[in-house]
């Protein structure tokens, strides 16, 4: 937009804008702070003349504007519908007899709508990739290995993944990380070897790998440490030139006291620093090309309080939206703020989150809300956007989780639950926030199964996982044995 336009757009905002900008922003026509005054860090962006002061006020109501819209189209393409209907697969699902033979993939299809591939799997497997394909690993050996499940073949893929060894010292103790990683089909993974090599009670001393949003060219790597406070400390690791980075260095992270939490935007330009000696510290705004340390509390122009775990007061969430944007949830009705930081635009999105249940996904934004009568509402935290879910009964027992995009929802209905904490899912769905679609079935459980965890496989599959053992009538000598249901919609 240039400037041109820019002063049209000012010209017609009409003037309850201006001054819900005004409240959002913290902006008040005002006398100028006098000199021995504490300028904040928007107010030392805006701070001059009277007359800039109502010129920044109603640009900052144009940006309000603005970034609600573009944030609306980025962030949540999702929640264009504003309310979606179930649509139930006349055809139940009858699962196959369990094959003989491990890695043997058998294949139907539910309602001529959604293909089902079973496998039997054996030995120990983890569910934690965030990506498209399946893993398995013991805690003794040189890590796992990654399967392809396509039709009904199952292919090892990154057999020959390159392994990478790095250390560092921080706090007084030398950190070692060791994984393999690769890339495939765009999504970057990693297989953590470290801790296998020094399951001996070293394992505090383990930098663990994981990935940065979408990125395939870096890894981060977090070192905890528990005593005498639980501290985390992450770096970044450059795949293409095998450099440990450490981002934070000279931000003055170091005065902090002790680091809880640090989150990476993904652009690696800012990142949050939670610390100091309590277990939810005081949160600040890296900014990693400046080099400076902001408090949140000073950026939203409001109090940010640790969790008050005696009287549950309190209490905040942070986080990032996409690299430009802050997302907080804060005070005791859960109100959400976002903040925009190349423009300064601070929205409230949410003015009253009280009961809002999180979402399990990467990005956090995701809740639900669910009224008296079980009707469930899913609520984006960063746009204030809302859909209903017709056709299901929030009252009961269910799973929701989201896909790492956040355009779709895997929804599981389970009843029962035994001392060995299995359950038994009776209706499995998938919402497509951005086609309006919710497509479900209904389960015919087989005696013998016991669905222990609902996992989403990529964007696009979601992944039942049994285990073919009751703990009465394993032996403990055995390995675990798990078969595997992976549904595509």
């Amino acid at each position: 937009m240039n400037g041109e336009l820019l002063f049209y757009a000012m010209e017609g905002i009409d003037e309850k804008y201006i001054i819900n900008a005004q409240e959002c922003l913290a902006y008040t026509v005002a006398p100028e702070q006098s000199s021995g005054s504490k300028t904040t860090h928007r107010q030392k962006k805006t701070q001059a003349h009277s007359v800039k002061r109502i010129f920044t006020v109603a640009m900052a109501a144009v940006l309000v504007v603005i970034a609600t819209l573009v944030t609306a189209i980025a962030v949540s393409p999702e929640l264009r519908a504003t309310i979606i209907s179930m649509f139930r697969l006349d055809e139940a699902e009858r699962v196959p007899g369990i094959p003989a033979e491990v890695n043997e993939v058998r294949q139907i299809t539910i309602g001529e709508t959604v293909s089902a591939n079973y496998v039997k799997v054996d030995g120990v497997w983890s569910w934690s990739t965030d990506g498209a394909l399946l893993c398995n690993g013991t805690w003794a050996g040189d890590g796992s290995n990654f399967y392809k499940l396509d039709g009904e073949e199952l292919t090892e893929i990154g057999a020959d993944a390159p392994v990478v060894s790095a250390q560092v010292s921080w706090n007084g103790r030398d950190y070692t990380a060791m994984f393999r990683w690769f890339v495939y089909d765009g999504v970057l993974y990693t297989d953590e070897i470290a801790t296998r090599k020094l399951f001996d009670g070293m394992a505090d001393t383990v930098l663990i790998p994981s990935r940065l949003g979408e990125r395939t060219d870096v890894v981060l790597l977090t070192a905890t440490v528990l005593e005498p406070f639980m501290e985390n400390y992450t770096w970044v690791y450059d795949l293409e030139h095998g450099e440990l980075i450490d981002v934070l260095e000279g931000c003055g992270a170091e005065a902090l006291g002790p680091i809880r939490v640090v989150t990476m935007a993904e652009d690696l330009k800012h990142a949050i620093v939670q610390a100091g000696e309590t277990t939810e510290g005081t949160p600040y705004l890296a900014d990693l090309e400046e080099k400076t340390l902001t408090p949140l509390s000073e950026i939203f122009g409001m109090e940010i309080k640790e969790w008050q775990v005696q009287t549950g007061e309190g209490g905040y969430r942070t986080g990032f939206c996409d690299s430009d944007t802050i997302l907080l949830t804060t005070g005791e009705k859960n109100a959400t703020w976002t903040y925009h930081i190349p423009s300064g635009a601070l929205v409230c999105t949410v003015a009253d989150g009280t009961g809002l249940r999180p979402i399990d996904s990467r990005h956090g934004m995701l809740n639900l809300s669910v009224d008296e009568a079980g009707g469930v509402t899913v609520l984006n935290l960063a746009t204030g956007g809302r859909v209903k879910l017709e056709g299901i009964n929030g009252n009961g027992e269910f799973i929701c989780k989201a896909n790492s995009t956040d355009t779709k929802l895997l929804w599981a209905e389970w009843s029962g639950s035994d001392q060995h904490r299995s359950i038994s899912i009776e209706r499995l769905g998938v919402i497509d926030l951005e086609t309006g679609e919710f497509t479900a079935f209904d389960r015919v459980h087989q005696e013998e199964l016991r669905d222990e965890w609902v996992y989403w496989l990529g964007d696009n599959r979601v992944m039942i996982v049994n285990d073919l053992h009751s703990y009465e009538s394993s032996d403990p000598e055995r390995s675990p044995e798990y078969y595997l249901c992976v549904y595509e919609f």
